[in-house]
């Protein structure tokens, strides 16, 4: 599992940036998040088709391919039949 920030950072100023990028950290350590959390969501969604909500899930299956895709709040059984249909891809 893997989260990818949305927010906009400034990649034009280093200290701007690294800022942002402390901000981010902080967010994470504080809802206790245990997952890794990419930055930049813009390039790393865009290969998914983008997002048009938030948030959303993408399920992966071992050969990078999405075989399932979830906008909004998903349910504990709807995340688990999508991790059951990547794994069996």
């Amino acid at each position: 599992m893997l989260g990818v920030s949305t927010d906009d950072i400034d990649r034009s100023d280093p200290q701007k940036l690294s800022d942002e990028k402390k901000e981010i950290a902080n967010f994470v350590e504080q809802m206790h998040i245990s997952y890794p959390v990419l930055i930049d969501g813009d390039s790393l969604s865009k290969p998914y088709g983008g997002l048009d909500a938030m948030p959303t899930s993408f399920f992966v299956n071992r050969n990078g391919t999405v075989v399932a895709a979830e906008m909004g709040l998903t349910s504990k059984d709807d995340i688990e039949a999508n991790i059951r249909k990547a794994l069996e891809n």
